[in-house]
């Protein structure tokens, strides 16, 4: 009985009395991570949806020297706006800027910004504000004369600062008319 186990060992080493080598079998490979690819670049596609203005147009709004970051610049504070975006590709740095003209003359905007918007997920953004005559340090200087009236407002969002690429564009009713308390 000894012999036969030991026999039937050396059968089973040897592949079952098989006089063909085996290789042992190497494990399957574990794949690589996927590498994501970067996000598309330039003009994309989506909407903006206009929640809220307040004033509604059709006002008239306030225009004083107001506060900025480094000095004062005239601006109409008492404007809000709150804006929905939904684009079918990821931004980064994305800036939704609201412009206000007389004419072809940029009179105004007002300016929003994210980190990141995602792809498919709706972003809102919450706009305060129309800085006039971008660059003008004061009403005095100002290239766009009180009162005036907008007769063109835009919405606009760019991103991604390597290029700067516009992504929507849309025009909006309404005007405003802008003056001096």
């Amino acid at each position: 009985m000894k012999c036969a186990f030991v026999v039937a060992l050396a059968f089973a080493a040897a592949g079952c009395g098989d006089s063909v080598a085996r290789s042992p079998v190497a494990p399957s490979p574990t794949p690589l991570p996927a590498v994501p690819s970067p996000p598309p670049r330039g003009p994309g596609s989506g909407t903006l949806t206009i929640r809220e203005f307040s004033p509604n147009p059709g006002a008239t709004l306030t225009v004083s020297d107001c506060t900025g970051s480094s000095s004062a610049r005239p601006c109409a504070e008492q404007w809000r706006s709150t804006i929905d975006v939904l684009v079918d590709r990821e931004m980064t740095y994305a800036v939704l800027v609201v412009t206000f003209y007389d004419g072809d003359r940029l009179c105004g905007l007002s300016a929003d910004i994210r980190d990141v918007v995602r792809a498919g997920s709706q972003e809102t953004f919450a706009l305060s504000s129309i800085w006039l005559a971008s660059g003008a340090p004061s009403l005095d200087t100002n290239p766009c004369p009180l009162p005036f009236r907008t007769t063109r407002m835009e919405a606009e969002l760019w991103s991604d600062s390597s290029t700067w690429s516009n992504t929507l564009k849309v025009g909006l009713s309404g005007e405003y008319t802008f003056r001096t308390r």
